[in-house]
Order: C-alpha cells, then structure tokens, then sequence
C-alpha cells in the first residue's frame, strides 16, 4: 500500500509526543520509518531519561546505553481500513449520514491509532525493563499490548467503525 509511509510519517510526532506523555521513563532519540527485511516498521531507538528504580534494583541513565522496539507499519494503516470500511459499509438512507459518518471517521481513526501503535512500541520497550528486573511481574501495558498483536486491534476497529455507522444511524433517521 503507498499511502502506508505518508500516512505513518504523518503520525508519528502524534506518536513520540504520546509517548512521552505516557511515560517519562524513556527518552526517544529517534522515532522513524525503517526497513526490516522486506517489511516497512516503525522503529523507536530510546534510552533511559533518569535512574530507575524496580524490585530492588535500579538502573541508571547512561549515554552509550539504548534499546530499540519496531512494529509494522501496517499496524498502522490496516486497521485503519478496517475501520473506514466498517463505518462505510453500514446502511445508509440518506447524504446526511454520510456526511456525518466522514466527520466522526477521522477521529475514530485518530483514536485507533493512538490506542495501537504508541502501545505496542512502548509495551516491546517496558517489556525489556521488566525482563531484566522482575520477570513476574503483571503488567497491564504488556497485557493490553498482547491483545493489540493477536487480533484486538482489528476488534478494536471493527467496534470503532460499528460505532460510527451506528451513531449516525441514530441521529439522522428519516
């Protein structure tokens, strides 16, 4: 898909800023496009932004240290299309609705996409940390991560896109 890099690129200071409002643990040297293999990822290279201290040990920010985390880049735009497409695809009975549908699509797409790959990105990242110092340990981000890789994000933008077509469904009957 060729619209898949501008569409990331477009993305991704809404990524890094989310990111660092999300956790203020890491610091993001370099958000970007790149290749793995033939696959198009977004990949984030950070490292510590100060001492960290988890189940007795603590870590502490050093200038050669750096861990990097990718997902594809089709986490980006297929669910993206999921979306638009279940939204599209509801019945409609009139131009209002359609209107209406194209108006609410953008921010439930916006809402995807900030619900799916900053997640995963900083899940691959705090997932590095908890190996080290509590294997153990619960973590919800890591949870929430897994169900987004197995599936959920489609789920997610079926729901979303369910929830589009319904809504302007409901306030533009006649």
């Amino acid at each position: 898909m060729r619209e898949a890099r501008p569409l990331t690129e477009a993305l991704l200071p809404l990524f890094a800023s989310e990111l660092v409002h999300l956790d203020d643990t890491f610091r993001i040297d370099r958000l970007y496009i790149d290749r793995d293999g033939a696959d198009r990822v977004v990949r984030i290279d950070v490292g510590l932004a100060h001492a960290l201290t988890l189940n007795g040990r603590t870590f502490h920010p050093d200038s050669r240290g750096h861990a990097t985390a990718s997902t594809l880049v089709g986490n980006v735009t297929l669910p993206c299309v999921l979306l638009a497409a279940v939204a599209l695809a509801w019945p409609s009975r009139n131009r209002r609705q359609w209107v209406a549908r194209g108006l609410l699509l953008l921010p439930a797409l916006l809402v995807l996409c900030l619900l799916d790959v900053p997640f995963i990105l900083w899940a691959a990242l705090w997932g590095l940390v908890i190996q080290a110092a509590d294997p153990n340990r619960f973590s919800p981000l890591l949870t929430w991560s897994d169900f987004l890789l197995s599936g959920g994000a489609f789920a997610l933008a079926m729901a979303l896109g369910a929830c589009v077509g319904s809504l302007t469904g409901r306030v533009f009957r006649s």
